[in-house]
């Protein structure tokens, strides 16, 4: 017997027979004796290692699933008076000669004319559904981020708008006099006329976020990211109502109040496009750590502040600010 390598040896066969390869295991216990020509055996025993070790096995290319809910803050639409009339055409109320008074509120000690609509941000629910695509999922060597991209559907948030104008008088209908004082008492009566309007929309639309993700041995860890929003803002509903308010002060004290609807209409509106770029802040608990199981699971919350950009029927499309804050359950699927 000769030594023929690394992988074994070849025996040197009986006259008038093929040679016969020996294959001894390195823990000397067992072997393999094959006629197979060597160069035959050879290869897929030398290179066949190497082989699995130059081709790993892909990762997946979708790595999670989430749903979240949560609430969106957006400004509500700045109108003017002909803006009102060129989104509800066929609203007579509108053409009517409109207060220019406005109305007056207090809130924490400050007044705001709201007769060009509030301009306030007004709390809307959201919800969220999408999966995470791995980026650069074959790419060698670690990395303190996981680069995805996440798509999904969103449902939710819309864009409103109020208007509000009235003018008010009043004055004195009645004069009292003390029987033990002499004193004067005068007893006002006052009329107020207004008018209102309002409009409410909800949104469904696509979404998609570039997010890293960092990759910690705790099981809190945090991502950051950027992302685009586009739909459509449906299911527009528009309201404009006219009243008067009647106010008489008692005798007694107190006063007496009556109220007059002399008008009101409602109105469906088309809808339009939307579109929303995105910033976003992420905090993301893992359930475990040693269970397959509960480490697939993670509970995570989201901070988005965004730039909106809304089109209300028959005007120009506008822009402005809002925050949608996100609460949700991600399932890692690798």
């Amino acid at each position: 017997m000769w030594n023929s390598g690394f992988f074994g040896a070849l025996r040197k066969p009986p006259d008038n027979e093929k040679p016969i390869v020996v294959i001894q295991f390195a823990n000397n216990r067992s072997t393999i004796e094959s006629t197979m020509p060597m160069r035959r055996l050879f290869f897929p025993l030398a290179f066949g290692p190497l082989a699995s070790i130059a081709q790993p096995a892909p990762s997946p290319l979708i790595t999670e699933a989430s749903l979240s809910f949560g609430f969106q803050l957006e400004g509500g639409a700045l109108l003017s008076d002909d803006d009102w009339r060129r989104m509800l055409p066929g609203s007579s109320l509108l053409l009517d000669d409109l207060p220019q008074g406005g109305r007056w509120a207090n809130s924490g000690g400050f007044q705001r004319d709201f007769s060009r609509g509030q301009g306030l941000f007004n709390p809307l629910g959201v919800v969220s559904a999408s999966i995470g695509l791995s980026l650069f999922r074959n790419r060698a060597g670690e990395s303190r981020y996981d680069n995805r991209l996440r798509v999904g559907v969103l449902y939710g948030g819309g864009d409103w708008a109020e208007g509000y104008w009235a003018r008010s008088s009043s004055a004195a209908y009645d004069t009292l006099i003390s029987m033990g004082t002499g004193e004067l008492f005068v007893l006002d009566s006052s009329w107020s006329e207004s008018y209102s309007a309002s409009h409410s929309r909800s949104r469904i639309g696509v979404e998609a976020s570039f997010i890293a993700h960092r990759i910690t041995g705790s099981r809190f860890s945090w991502s950051v990211g950027v992302g685009l929003q586009l739909g459509a803002a449906a299911s527009g509903y528009a309201e404009v109502t006219h009243s008067i308010t009647r106010s008489t002060e008692r005798p007694a004290g107190g006063s007496d109040y009556e109220y007059e609807l002399l008008g009101s209409e409602r109105f469906r509106t088309p809808a339009t496009a939307y579109a929303g770029l995105h910033g976003l802040f992420g905090i993301d608990l893992r359930l475990g750590k040693t269970s397959p199981f509960w480490s697939a699971l993670h509970l995570y919350a989201e901070m988005r502040p965004a730039i909106m950009l809304r089109s209300l029927p028959n005007l120009p499309a506008q822009a402005g600010g809002a925050w949608q804050n996100l609460f949700g359950l991600r399932i890692d699927l690798r």
